[in-house]
């Protein structure tokens, strides 16, 4: 089973330091490369144990400001918190190890907050019902990987992929497909 070091030494994206290069390098990067996809690599979820994705997302857009496999800079790793002490994994625990109802979940709470209604905040938690059963009957969708970072000392932290790395996680997968 490859670790986060070994997944980053396998790749054939080159790494650099963000600090230490001028933007034309970074410009010639992307060009160079073109964007190059991400790799997708298979990682146990009970491996993701970081979330990290609220707490730099404005400095650190996974999606849009650094290539493949970028070394960021900074403390932004140390704002980690632990995946499985969030109230969104507490209530897919609730709803799928516990049989409870969407509407005894945090989760429910979270719609009624920001001014859904009963009957559209069900519909938004039905979907969810719908995906973690087609996961659990079909497998993992690899389509849809989990986006992670990796920390100094070489944690998982999600970046994006909340609700399918709880549901992965509930339903004990073996695996799911992560770019990094």
């Amino acid at each position: 089973e490859d670790g986060p070091v070994e997944l980053v030494s396998k790749s054939k994206i080159f790494l650099y330091k963000s600090d230490i290069y001028s933007k034309f390098n970074q410009l010639k990067l992307n060009i160079e490369y073109d964007n190059p996809p991400r790799q997708k690599y298979e990682v146990p979820p009970s491996r993701i144990n970081y979330d990290i994705r609220n707490r730099v997302k404005n400095r650190y857009d996974w999606n849009t400001r650094h290539p493949p496999l970028t070394i960021l800079d900074g403390d932004w790793d140390k704002l980690k918190t632990k995946f499985e002490d969030k109230w969104i994994y507490d209530s897919y625990i609730q709803r799928f190890d516990k049989d409870e109802s969407w509407e005894e979940t945090r989760y429910y709470e979270s719609y009624r907050e920001r001014g859904y209604t009963h009957e559209v905040a069900m519909e938004k938690l039905y979907k969810y019902d719908d995906i973690f059963h087609d996961i659990k009957e079909n497998g993992y969708d690899t389509d849809k990987p989990v986006k992670l970072y990796i920390g100094r000392g070489g944690e998982y932290m999600r970046a994006t992929g909340q609700n399918r790395l709880c549901m992965a996680k509930v339903l004990e997968l073996d695996s799911i497909p992560v770019q990094i």
